[in-house]
C-alpha cells in the first residue's frame, strides 16, 4: 500500500496504526477483474500505482509465453498487449523490470505479444524539446486509432 500522507486516508491510518489497538480487516479481491480474452488486442493506459493492476496479467504473459501454464489458460498466436506507463521518474516506476523482462523474453522467443510504452515525466536524460507528448485525448486517439477493429 502506498501512503498518500493524507491525514484522513486509509493509507496514513494503516501506517500510523498501533499494532496493539487498532485492526483493520482487508477484503478482496473485489470487482469483476480484467475479463480477458485470450485472443485480440487488449490496451491500457496506466500512471502511478495504476500500473499495479496490470502486473499481473505481465506476469502471466510470462508465464504463458514459458509454457508454464495449462494449455486452456495460455494465450493464443493472435493475443497481444499494450502497455502505457507513466511515471515522475526512473525510481517510481512499478514493474518496470518485470516489463523489461517480457520484452527481452520476447526477443529471445520471436513473440510479440507484448509492447511496452515508457513516459518519465522527469527523465533526466530527455530534454524540454525531447520529452514525449503528454497523454491527452489526441495522442490516445492516434494510438488506438491503427488497432481500430482488432481491440
Amino acid at each position: 500500500m502506498k501512503n498518500y500522507k493524507k491525514p484522513s486516508g486509509v493509507s496514513t491510518k494503516v501506517f500510523n496504526a498501533k499494532a496493539s489497538t487498532d485492526t483493520f480487516k482487508i477484503k478482496g479481491p473485489m470487482g469483476r477483474g480484467l475479463m480477458l480474452q485470450p485472443h485480440g488486442v487488449h490496451v491500457a493506459f496506466s500512471a502511478g500505482t495504476g500500473a499495479l493492476v496490470f502486473l499481473d496479467l505481465v506476469a502471466r504473459i510470462i508465464l504463458s509465453n514459458s509454457q508454464l501454464l495449462p494449455i486452456q489458460k495460455s494465450f493464443s498466436n493472435d493475443f497481444k498487449f499494450l502497455f502505457y506507463c507513466s511515471f515522475k521518474d526512473e525510481k517510481h516506476a512499478i514493474g518496470l523490470q518485470l516489463c523489461k523482462n517480457l520484452i527481452e523474453m520476447n526477443k529471445k522467443l520471436k513473440l510479440n505479444n507484448f509492447q511496452f510504452t515508457l513516459r518519465l515525466a522527469e527523465d533526466p536524460l530527455v530534454t524540454i524539446d525531447t520529452r514525449p507528448p503528454r497523454w491527452d485525448r489526441d495522442y490516445i486517439m492516434a494510438q488506438l486509432k491503427p488497432l481500430e477493429g482488432k481491440i
